[in-house]
This record gives structure tokens, sequence and C-alpha cells, in this order.
């Protein structure tokens, strides 16, 4: 239950766009994109939020995922990992998708 509680304090000190930020340099990192990072980082005047690749998982709720992809070490950063499963999501729901949660 303190877990929970200290995931929903976190989670109010970030936007959406800090997480996808995080994610957006993660994969460009990764895969070599080093110029592109450089430029990003530079380009990017916005506020420099921190947090680690666990803290997003959790704040995502996709630790499962992550631990399920550690196994198995199909993809190597969590935007591959989010992608691969809104594919199988879609597929699960026949075309469907995500829905939002009303």
């Amino acid at each position: 239950m303190a877990q929970n509680k200290n995931l929903n304090t976190m989670s109010q000190e970030f936007r959406p766009e800090d997480y996808s930020r995080f994610l957006i340099r993660e994969f460009l990192k990764k895969n070599g994109f080093d110029k592109t990072y450089d430029q990003f980082i530079k380009e990017d005047t916005r506020e420099k939020v921190t947090m680690t690749k666990n803290q997003l998982a959790a704040l995502l709720g996709i630790d499962e995922l992550m631990k399920r992809n550690a196994k198995l070490k199909q993809f190597s950063t969590m935007l591959d990992i989010l992608c691969d499963f809104l594919i199988a999501t879609k597929e699960v729901g026949k075309g469907v998708g995500v829905q939002y949660p009303k």
C-alpha cells in the first residue's frame, strides 16, 4: 500500500511529456543515434526531469513487461517493449487496440 501511495505522489511530479522524453532519450542512446541524441538534448529547453528506468516502468505500470523482456532479451528499449505490447493488445482485441479509461 505504501508503494502505491509513493507512486501516486511521484506520478504527480511528472507530466506525460516527461515520460516520453525519457523514452526518446533512451531509444536514441541505445540505438547509437549519438548525434541525434546530442541535438535533442541541446534543443530540449524544457526543465530537466530525472527519473530512473525502474521508476518510469513503475509509473507506467509496465514492470511485468520489463521483467518478461529481461528474461527473453527480445527488445533493447522501453519504447520497443511498449510498442510490442500495444501491437499484441490490438491483435488480442481483434483490432480494437487499447481503450482509454472512462
